[in-house]
């Protein structure tokens, strides 16, 4: 038999009862999968321990094995302690099913803690409280804390040390619109009377201040003036622009949200003062000029602030030099004009001055460039 068996062939041999010696095969391979998911293993991974914002969290895709804890706005992690010793990693035993624990270390392993969002969180202001000290509070985080799409009923966690500690410091936010009258402004470089401060613009024109909830507040309303500005400017700039900090922040763990307001301050012109002796010319413009007035002197000593263009020529001219070109091209006039009905006419009268430039001077340069540096009156009196 055995040889006529023989004689038939291998294929013969194998489709011989074929359905009962597939029946065997796949009991074989349910009789492995059944005894394979009752072998238990363990693994013990090193993670670091990270804190993380929930909204930044959202826009972020992250493929790093680690143990975060997201926490709420205004809550700022300051560091993870097992028991009072500094930690940044913890060590995370996972046991189960063999197949699933090799599942498990085929990828990046992410435990995430959200049992904080949920928590209420301590806002209360304290009054004199300085520093951030006050705002300090910490949180013990233990397996229960572990989102529950890693710890299922099959797989049994282990956290080394079984409890870690977190340090947080409790923050709050403050809006607040921007104003010349709040800042310091200081100047590194260039001439501070040229500052023009209550033209001073702010972009954003609003400040978001975040800082320990116990301490920002407070601060807030002591300081009148919580901003600086450090501005440096040449003798050319119309224009200085900085960005705005916050006085003792740092100290205080004050900081802006973002990026700081920058601030753009006007500039006048950087002027160049010159002492001269003008000539003095008297307009009468009364409709009577029966009595004749004359100016008690014919030249006025006056210091001319020049900017700009005129500056530029000026500086670098010899004092006899400058008083020659301001006489062929400046002067002061003062006007005679009629006085009120009924007012008697006074022998002596104080007449602002007008400085003036003289022929192609008046088109060719702005009229802000030749400056009076302080308001003069002449006298002026009846012709004898």
């Amino acid at each position: 038999m055995i040889v006529e068996r023989r004689k038939q062939g291998v294929w013969a041999i194998v489709g011989d009862d074929l359905f009962r010696k597939l029946v065997a095969i796949g009991l074989a391979i349910l009789l492995w999968f059944f005894i394979n998911s009752r072998i238990m293993d363990s693994e013990t991974f090193t993670l670091p321990l990270v804190a993380a914002e929930q909204l930044q969290e959202q826009g972020n895709k992250r493929d790093s094995s680690e143990f975060v804890v997201f926490l709420p706005p205004g809550v700022k992690k300051r560091r993870f302690l097992d028991g009072d010793q500094d930690c940044t990693t913890i060590e995370v035993k996972l046991s189960g099913p063999r197949y699933k624990i090799d599942a498990l270390k085929s990828v990046p392993l992410r435990l995430k803690v959200m049992t904080l969002l949920g928590r209420k969180w301590s806002r209360e202001g304290v009054d004199g409280a300085v520093g951030s000290e006050s705002d300090l509070e910490n949180i013990e985080i233990s397996v229960a804390d572990i989102e529950r799409d890693i710890r299922r009923d099959d797989i049994t966690i282990e956290m080394i040390p079984n409890r870690v500690r977190m340090e947080v410091q409790v923050q709050d936010a403050v809006t607040i619109p921007l104003t010349h009258s709040m800042v310091v402004f200081e100047v590194k470089g260039g001439d501070k009377e040229r500052m023009r401060q209550e033209e001073a613009v702010f972009f954003p024109p609003e400040i978001t201040l975040i800082g320990p909830a116990k301490v920002l507040t407070p601060h807030l309303s002591r300081t009148h003036q919580p901003f600086q500005v450090e501005l440096s400017y040449g003798p050319q700039e119309n224009s200085a622009v900085a960005r705005l900090t916050v006085i003792d922040g740092t100290a205080l763990g004050i900081y802006p949200d973002g990026d700081a307001p920058q601030v753009t301050m006007p500039l006048n012109a950087e002027r160049l003062p010159i002492s001269l002796d003008l000539p003095l010319l008297l307009r009468d413009k009364r409709s009577d000029q029966s009595v004749q007035y004359e100016a008690a002197l014919k030249s006025v000593p006056v210091t001319v602030s020049f900017a700009g263009g005129l500056r530029r020529l000026m500086q670098g001219r010899d004092p006899k030099a400058q008083q020659q070109w301001a006489a062929d091209n400046l002067r002061l006039e003062v006007y005679l004009r009629d006085r009120q009905s009924g007012l008697p006419l006074l022998p002596e009268l104080d007449l602002l001055t007008w400085l003036l430039p003289e022929g192609t001077l008046l088109h060719r340069y702005p009229n802000n460039e030749y400056l009076l540096e302080e308001s003069l009156t002449v006298t002026v009196r009846v012709k004898k």
